[in-house]
């Protein structure tokens, strides 16, 4: 009887997964089709919303800069660029919603080049803010990983620099034996080390340094803690006396150039 019954529940047990596997099938494609239009949608977005957005900021520094400008038409400009940006950002919680570690394909890629290129994008905000950007490059810096996930975790670094930056944001990016390194500093009021662990929980604060308020993360650190971790990385910030630095390090990729042993 007991035998009986076991091999009753083995049976109910087995039948019961077979069923709920076909029914989570069907749902598991949908959402996988889904996830697959909303980053497809974005990526064709996101290049003319950056335009957008970059034209909207030259066209606001311009009508600063006349004096004659109508005060009524820069409002609605700054407005235009303030929209421009909320849009940006929806876009980017959609791309994580739709692939949230977004590191797939792996490949090498020029991590010097990369920051160029946001760097280069983030030019104008920085103009406006009267933030120079600073970029130091250490010899050949290549690493492995996903380009357009390593896009995200570097503009990142650069936007939060930005927004907590005095005068300038420095830019350092080099290879360290099977590492590729990325160091981002400010020279705002910095940030007490002791709080350094919450820096990448999302929407975390911190009391400025040697002020009063907080320095406010929102979902920027936390993205680039979750970028790196899935590329086998870390982010940090690092113990300085001023500002506050944070590196990012993730592998290396392989000299391509570098020749395989001889064999004997």
């Amino acid at each position: 009887m007991f035998a009986t019954g076991l091999a009753g529940l083995l049976v109910a047990g087995a039948a019961g997964t077979w069923l709920g596997h076909r029914a989570l099938t069907p749902l598991s494609g949908a959402l996988s089709l889904q996830r697959r239009f909303v980053a497809d949608a974005g990526h064709e977005l996101r290049t003319p919303l950056t335009l957008l957005g970059t034209r909207a900021q030259l066209l606001r520094r311009r009508l600063r800069r006349d004096p004659d400008a109508d005060p009524q038409l820069l409002a609605e400009v700054e407005g235009v660029v303030g929209d421009a940006g909320l849009l940006t950002a929806i876009l980017e919680d959609l791309l994580l919603a739709a692939d949230p570690l977004g590191v797939r394909p792996r490949e090498p890629m020029d991590l010097a080049e990369l920051c160029r290129d946001v760097l280069a994008a983030a030019a104008a905000d920085a103009e406006d803010r009267g933030i120079e950007l600073r970029l130091v490059v250490e010899g050949a810096v290549r690493a492995v990983g996903s380009a357009a996930a390593m896009r995200r975790a570097v503009t990142a670094l650069i936007d939060n620099a930005l927004r907590h930056a005095t005068h300038t944001v420095d830019v350092r990016v080099r290879s360290e034996g099977a590492t590729a390194a990325l160091e981002v500093a400010d020279d705002g009021s910095g940030v007490d080390p002791t709080v350094a662990p919450r820096l990448f929980e999302r929407f975390a604060t911190a009391a400025r340094a040697g002020e009063s308020g907080e320095r406010r993360y929102g979902l920027g650190l936390a993205l680039v803690a979750e970028i790196a971790a899935a590329h086998e990385g870390r982010v940090t910030l690092l113990d300085t006396t001023g500002g506050a630095t944070f590196r990012l390090s993730i592998p290396a990729a392989a000299d391509p150039s570098a020749r395989p042993p001889r064999k004997l």
